[in-house]
């Protein structure tokens, strides 16, 4: 009798294949699973979303369709490298990536990625889990390097030096671009300040530009003209040296004067996303601040090495250029 009254074991609940194949193919996050031969097997609904590109379209290709141009080549190679030795670089971890989507727009992402043995070869698939980075990361980005850049103006740090980080660090948030950093003197003339990937003919073409009192008052009443003075007259020079989108602001100092341009210029044949020209307006007002310590830091060294009375050089100036002249003679 007793017998007949225990209830039968419970079962623990369990996720079927299914199910769990289903949860995947509908999470928010995009979801893309590659095989042992690198081609992709599943891809959710928030990949689709992320990477504009359908199920049918991506399906049984090589991953390397998701993968930016200039990361391509060596791809599968890396992938490979993992399997043959297990050392985890990538596996196990979550990163910030960019990545490109089916119109060319640069999206950034955070990556986690995993693997695991499938099958009875215990064949290696991936699983990467990616999700879309905010504006709000973007900002966070920005407002890091605004903060180098003063931490590096308030040290001994050549002004130069300064100018080539912004240059490069914004090269780094948009893939495949040439970032450049313009001055604009007395007279109206430019000079590339810092341009560490932008070809030499094209910044010897921009060196010989002289504006006029009508393209200053342009650039005061709409900072986005800048992109008519560094592009618009030398699209085709650029076009030729690969150069193919731009995105510029002028940049106006406290006093209201025009002081210079920030432009970005991209290597990307397609159009892409509105992030680049985000980038360059966010830049500009560390840019005006940095403009503004080198032309303090040349009026004093003008102070200090030339006669206010006369205009030339002074004692102190000729003392030190003699002495610099010995050792290259001496040397």
């Amino acid at each position: 009798m007793n017998e007949l009254l225990l209830s039968p074991p419970s079962r623990k609940p369990a996720l079927s294949g299914a199910a769990a194949l289903s949860l995947l193919h509908d999470a928010t996050e995009a979801i893309v699973v590659i095989n042992e031969k690198n081609d992709v097997i599943f891809f959710n609904t928030g990949a689709e979303k992320l990477w504009g590109y359908t199920q049918d379209e991506v399906l049984g290709h090589n991953v390397r369709m998701l993968v930016p141009d200039f990361a391509r080549q060596g791809h599968d190679g890396y992938i490979t490298r993992n399997r043959e030795t297990d050392i985890n670089v990538i596996v196990g971890t979550s990163r910030e990536i960019i990545f490109e989507n089916r119109h060319g727009d640069y999206i950034t992402g955070e990556l986690t990625l995993s693997s695991s043995p499938i099958g009875p070869k215990g064949e290696k698939y991936y699983l990467a889990s990616i999700k879309a980075v905010t504006e709000e990361n973007h900002r966070k980005k920005l407002l890091d390097l605004q903060n180098t850049v003063f931490q590096s103006l308030s040290t001994e740090m050549q002004i130069q030096d300064v100018a080539d980080l912004i240059c490069r660090e914004v090269e780094n948030f948009v893939p495949d671009t040439v970032a450049i950093l313009v001055l604009i003197d007395e007279e109206h003339r430019l000079r590339v300040l810092s341009g560490p990937g932008l070809p030499r003919r094209y910044a010897a073409a921009l060196e010989n530009v002289t504006l006029s009192d009508a393209d200053i008052m342009a650039l005061s009443n709409d900072l986005d003209e800048a992109a008519t003075v560094v592009w618009d007259s030398y699209k085709s020079l650029g076009v030729s040296l690969g150069l193919h989108n731009c995105w510029a602001s002028a940049i106006k100092a406290g006093s209201g004067k025009i002081s210079g341009i920030f432009a970005l210029f991209s290597r990307n044949l397609n159009k892409v996303s509105d992030w680049p020209r985000k980038i360059v307006a966010g830049c500009v007002p560390f840019c005006s601040v940095l403009i503004e310590q080198y032309d303090a830091r040349h009026h004093i060294s003008q102070l200090a090495n030339y006669d206010p009375l006369t205009g030339f050089l002074n004692r102190t100036a000729i003392h030190n250029a003699e002495i610099s002249q010995k050792g290259c003679t001496s040397g």
